[in-house]
C-alpha cells in the first residue's frame, strides 16, 4: 500500500466520498461527514475542494444558488490508480456513510421550494424537483393565503415524487 501525505490522502478521501455517494453533494454534505468523522477542519475541507477542482477531479455546477459538487473521469481514474492508498477502514467508513445517508440526501437535493411575497401581498411559490442537480420540473403558483403556500412548501419536499409521476402519466396517457 502506498503512503501519501496528510493533504494528498485527504484530497483521496474527498474523492473517494464523492464517488461512493454517486450523487451531486452540497458543500455542506461533504463537511457533514470530514469535518465529523475525519476530522478535516472546514477552511481545509473547502480548500481541497477547490484545490480538485481546479486540477478537474471534481466539477461544480451552480443550480438555484445552490454549488454542487461531482467527481469528473478524470477524477474517477486518478481514484482508481490512487485509491489502494486509503486504509480499508478509511474506505469501508466511508460507503457505510454513503449506504445509510444517500437516499436521504438525494432527496433533500433534488427537491426545493423558494416562497416569496410580492408587493401586492400574494406569495409567490416556487416547487422545483431536480435530477442528478438538473431541473426536472418547476411549478409556480401565485398564492393569496399565506398558511396555504408555507402548507404546499412542506407538503412539495414529502410528494413531489408522487406530483411528477402523476403529472407524467397524465400526459402520457392515451385519450382516443
Amino acid at each position: 500500500m502506498a503512503v501519501y501525505n496528510n493533504n494528498v490522502k485527504n484530497k483521496l478521501l474527498v474523492m473517494f466520498f464523492i464517488n461512493s455517494m454517486n450523487t451531486p453533494l452540497l458543500g455542506y454534505q461533504i463537511e457533514d461527514y470530514f469535518v465529523d468523522n475525519v476530522l478535516i477542519e472546514t477552511a481545509e475541507l473547502h480548500t481541497i475542494l477547490a484545490e480538485l477542482a481546479e486540477l478537474d477531479f471534481i466539477k461544480t455546477e451552480n443550480v438555484f444558488s445552490r454549488t454542487y459538487y461531482t467527481i469528473t473521469e478524470k477524477g474517477k481514474d486518478a481514484l482508481e490508480s490512487l485509491e489502494s492508498g486509503l486504509t480499508e477502514t478509511s474506505r469501508a467508513l466511508i460507503q457505510d456513510y454513503c449506504k445509510e445517508n444517500k437516499s436521504k440526501i438525494k432527496n433533500i437535493n433534488n427537491v426545493i421550494t423558494t416562497c416569496k411575497q410580492t408587493a401586492d401581498g400574494t406569495f409567490d411559490l416556487s416547487l422545483t424537483l431536480l435530477n442528478n442537480a438538473k431541473p426536472l420540473m418547476e411549478i409556480r403558483m401565485i398564492i393569496d393565503d399565506e398558511d396555504f403556500a408555507v402548507q404546499a412548501s412542506k407538503n412539495w419536499a414529502e410528494c413531489s415524487n408522487d406530483i411528477y409521476a402523476a403529472i407524467v402519466n397524465k400526459l402520457l396517457e392515451d385519450k382516443q
